[in-house]
């Protein structure tokens, strides 16, 4: 099966034949262009309906990262708080937060330990399929494969776990194309309390790599957007109230 048939842009190889080049101190991948917009304004049914065709397809396992439904963004997480560089302001942020943070960690190493009792029915997953697509028209392209994992579908499909509409959505859609899986509420919980400290360190990592003032204040103030008014909260209220594990 082609990448074209999933709707992944194609690789535009070098004249030496090669994926990529090297460009100074960085590595460089050339796709084909497409037209039309990057938006989230889709029916979860089409995006898995292209997704699900590289479910079908054997990895070699050998040749991708795979999931350990490890906690150690927690530890990272809090190595970044305790950084002696880290701005008054975001160490305040942090401190006010620091009851919920704690709440989801806790929970973070809950669901760690019930989903690492199986590593079975692992794909070829995306981890940000939902916010990488590009659509004209007639044409729907999923982009920036760059955290490919060999993983559970839940890696794909936490961002839409608030909707329960949006999950029988996609497994029916697993169903429509022969994939034997359904969707577990454990691995959507883990992998929406892991995503809230990724993203959250992420924000972290950005403030201490900055020397410049004016963008150091500007990553703050976006940190403590995250931590107050962010999308995922929604997804998170949903997690909060999985009780009962499978």
């Amino acid at each position: 099966m082609k990448f074209s048939t999933a709707r992944i842009p194609q690789v535009i190889k070098t004249q030496n034949g090669k994926l990529y080049c090297s460009f100074h101190e960085s590595i460089v991948a050339v796709f084909e262009y497409l037209p039309g917009n990057n938006h989230e304004d889709y029916p979860v049914e089409r995006l898995f309906g292209h997704l699900v065709q590289i479910y079908r397809l054997s990895p070699v396992e050998a040749a991708l990262e795979k999931e350990t439904f490890d906690t150690d963004v927690i530890d990272t997480f809090r190595k970044l708080r305790d950084e002696t560089e880290m701005p008054v302001e975001a160490a305040k942020a942090l401190n006010v937060s620091e009851p919920f943070i704690s709440k989801y960690a806790e929970r973070l190493k809950l669901f760690s330990d019930v989903c690492s009792t199986s590593f079975e029915n692992f794909y070829i997953t995306h981890g940000d399929a939902g916010g990488n697509c590009i659509l004209d028209e007639n044409r729907f392209y999923i982009i920036d494969w760059d955290t490919v994992k060999y993983a559970p579908v839940e890696r794909d499909a936490w961002f839409f776990m608030c909707d329960g509409q949006h999950i029988d959505k996609i497994n029916d859609v697993l169903s429509q194309h022969n994939v034997a899986y359904r969707l577990k509420w454990e691995r959507l919980c883990y992998y929406c309390y892991y995503s809230f400290f990724y993203y959250l360190t992420e924000h972290m990592k950005t403030i201490l790599g900055t020397d410049n003032p004016n963008q150091k204040q500007l990553m703050v103030k976006k940190l403590n957007e995250y931590l107050t008014d962010c999308w995922i909260y929604k997804q998170l209220g949903r997690a909060d109230a999985v009780s009962m594990l499978s």
